[in-house]
């Protein structure tokens, strides 16, 4: 059984979106040969500021949703989800309400391969 992953979105995603104010964002990745019998990990950075919750959804499902206190620092956030969640193309909804916002970067999806 072999291990593999996936990085994406070294660029920081502000949101809400200082430009228009969107709390949502979709962000495209794939993850080829994925077995979804095996559970995967998704790392990412993330700087919150105020008390904002992000919620990220990968094609339909949720996988994280946590709410953060006022003050924390910038942390690197890792979820295990179920790799059943994951195909060949994925879509990434990243969702930011609460009283605050948040700076997420630097995606990395680890995953096993059939």
């Amino acid at each position: 059984m072999a291990i593999d992953f996936v990085t994406f979105s070294d660029n920081t995603i502000e949101l809400p979106d200082p430009s228009n104010g969107d709390i949502d964002t979709e962000v495209q990745f794939n993850t080829p040969s994925v077995d979804g019998t095996k559970n995967a990990i998704l790392s990412f950075q993330v700087n919150p500021a105020g008390t904002p919750n992000v919620r990220i959804e990968i094609n339909g499902t949720t996988v994280l949703n946590r709410s953060f206190a006022d003050p924390v620092p910038r942390l690197v956030q890792q979820e295990n989800f179920n790799g059943s969640t994951l195909s060949d193309n994925n879509e990434m909804v990243l969702e930011v309400t609460g009283n605050g916002s948040a700076s997420l970067s630097d995606f990395h999806v680890l995953y096993k391969t059939v």
